[in-house]
């Protein structure tokens, strides 16, 4: 073949398509849509949590700090009873714990960075 068939241009735009010839499978493969089971008409993919009392400690005990997840915890191998007890009285307490150690440990952290305090001008 002669040399002038094969210009800076033609052996550039050449090399560029054989390097992105093995990319296109990923492009098909990122645009593509999830599956989802037959039969379901949303597409919610099973995070979500039933609408009952123990689905909402469920959720407590997911998103919770320290003390609610202990109180939660003990309220879901509990009865009945001790998971109403818990979203109706155990809850509150215990997010308040959360909330209090919280903002004592902001505190302590994000105090000044030195023994003293910063001097005023």
């Amino acid at each position: 073949m002669p040399t002038s068939l094969w210009s800076r241009r033609r052996l550039l735009t050449t090399l560029a398509g054989a390097a992105a010839a093995p990319t296109l499978p990923s492009i098909v493969t990122l645009t593509a849509t999830p599956a989802h089971a037959a039969g379901s008409d949303s597409g919610e993919t099973g995070d979500v949590l039933p609408h009952t009392e123990r689905g909402q400690v469920v959720w407590a005990y997911k998103s919770g700090g320290r003390a609610v997840r202990e109180a939660a915890a003990a309220a879901l191998v509990g009865s009945p009873a001790a998971v109403t007890a818990f979203l109706a009285r155990g809850l509150p307490f215990a997010k308040a714990e959360d909330n209090r150690f919280a903002i004592l440990t902001g505190m302590a952290q994000g105090a000044w960075p030195s023994a003293s305090p910063p001097a005023r001008h």
